[in-house]
């Protein structure tokens, strides 16, 4: 709307304005509230995954280097 249009309207057409807008406003705002809220938990679920995979990983190098350690003990005895 352009400022002659705006110019043009009367007291309550532009209350009726203000009030639509801020209607529309406020929901805007609860939107973007609800979905940093929907992001932030998602971010905790992701640091919680990443974690987990971290824990998995450690525990499998482990297993990794007890098989490596058993597989060059087992080549070591086989040459004797």
């Amino acid at each position: 709307m352009t400022d002659k249009e705006l110019q043009r309207l009367s007291r309550k057409d532009l209350l009726e304005l203000m009030i639509a807008l801020r209607t529309q406003l406020d929901q805007v705002n609860a939107e973007n509230d609800q979905l940093k809220r929907t992001l932030k938990k998602k971010a905790e679920e992701s640091a919680k995954q990443e974690r987990t995979l971290e824990r998995i990983s450690r525990q499998l190098d482990k297993v990794l280097a007890a098989l490596n350690l058993q597989i060059s003990l087992t080549d070591d005895s086989n040459n004797e």
